[in-house]
């Protein structure tokens, strides 16, 4: 079984009587798999993977941080089938997102990031984090998130909460559900 470290922290006996072996892996370091040295450099995500075996430093054509932990499942189900270590960190340099998914297109020397397939909250607040540490002039486009019926009071706060953290980024808030919070923080309602 691959978990997360604290899923794995949360099997009961029953649960690891069925399971012969669990490979963790998360930012804590008594995982199987950890990570440190994070940073982004350009376009790229560089991070340091560990397990007992030893460190290898790799990175991702995408600078995401949320990308070096679910790396880290990828490593923790290679290691389970066979494979190296440096075949894993090959195979993630090579990695190409799904357009849609925080995919890269550029426009005029504009960098733009496209990440409106289907986001959820959890993503729209880890895209906001990201591009937070890039550097340069910022815009988010923003615009209402889907499939969020009876919750969309906690969504909307949350985003424009989050957005309120970043003064340096240009929020433009997108749809009839921003409405309500027109001109209560750094970014226009369109």
């Amino acid at each position: 079984m691959i978990a997360q470290e604290n899923f794995a922290r949360g099997l009961t006996l029953k649960d690891k009587a069925v399971v012969k072996e669990v490979l963790t892996y998360g930012v804590n370091t008594s995982s199987d798999y950890y990570y440190d040295s994070v940073s982004i450099n350009g376009r790229k995500l560089e991070f340091t993977v560990h397990s007992k075996e030893g460190s290898w430093r790799g990175f991702t054509n995408y600078p995401y941080i949320h990308l070096a932990e679910n790396f880290l499942a990828v490593f923790a189900t290679g290691k389970a089938l066979g494979m190296a270590e440096t075949e894993m960190i090959e195979r993630v340099q090579h990695y190409e997102v799904v357009p849609g998914r925080g995919s890269i297109v550029e426009l005029k020397g504009i960098s733009i990031v496209d990440d409106t397939y289907n986001s959820s909250l959890d993503a729209v607040l880890k895209s906001i984090d990201n591009l937070a540490r890039v550097s340069g002039e910022k815009y988010a486009l923003i615009g209402e998130v889907m499939e969020i019926e009876g919750h969309e009071d906690k969504v909307y706060n949350e985003i424009t909460a989050k957005a309120a953290e970043y003064p340096d980024i240009n929020f433009i808030f997108s749809g009839l559900s921003y409405v309500s919070y027109k001109d209560k923080g750094n970014y226009v309602v369109v």
